[in-house]
């Protein structure tokens, strides 16, 4: 289930779907964390896609601490 939501978000932000994209990965992040942890690939994923809309968006910054903490 969090594959798929991360695969939903993926063309969402190529769309510029920011809004919708966040959501799935929110989605997706959570679930991740309650079943598996912070250490699992999959939270990595959520983390990336989420410094992929802010990088998108020009906000490098954000989007720097987030795929450094991928």
């Amino acid at each position: 289930q969090v594959d798929s939501l991360i695969q939903l978000a993926s063309p969402l932000i190529g769309q510029r779907k920011y809004d919708e994209a966040t959501a799935h990965i929110e989605t997706a992040k959570k679930l991740t964390l309650e079943k598996f942890g912070a250490n699992h690939p999959s939270y990595a994923s959520c983390l990336f896609q989420q410094g992929r809309i802010f990088h998108n968006m020009n906000k490098a910054a954000d989007a720097e601490r987030l795929y450094l903490e991928a």
